[in-house]
């Protein structure tokens, strides 16, 4: 569990990226997949070029985990894991929460 918590340090993650890389589009998957025409504009505005259409759509139509539709986490399994992950959970939602994407 101590090298999965240390790999599920987002915020540390975040912050050695931003170090290194100063013209970042930082964007969650849920921003991508549940809000696709603003993470068009966003890739484009970002890229400074026109991105086709329906490869963007096709790109986004490929889902490559599907936990959540091919297996299932016990409630007792859940609750633990969020508790443990608590803080993660508050950074992402901060950081990638409905109108937090950032460049």
């Amino acid at each position: 569990m101590a090298q999965q918590d240390a790999l599920a340090d987002y915020a540390l993650a975040l912050k050695k990226y931003r170090q290194e890389f100063n013209d970042v589009l930082f964007m969650s998957y849920d921003q991508l997949t549940q809000e696709p025409q603003m993470a068009y504009t966003l890739l484009q505005d970002f890229l400074e070029t026109d991105i086709d259409r329906s490869s963007f759509d096709s790109i986004l139509g490929q889902r490559v985990n599907a936990i959540g539709e091919t297996g299932e986490i016990y409630p007792k399994t859940r609750k633990n894991l969020e508790k443990r992950y608590a803080k993660s959970r508050a950074f992402l939602a901060k950081s990638f929460g409905k109108g937090a994407c950032t460049r």
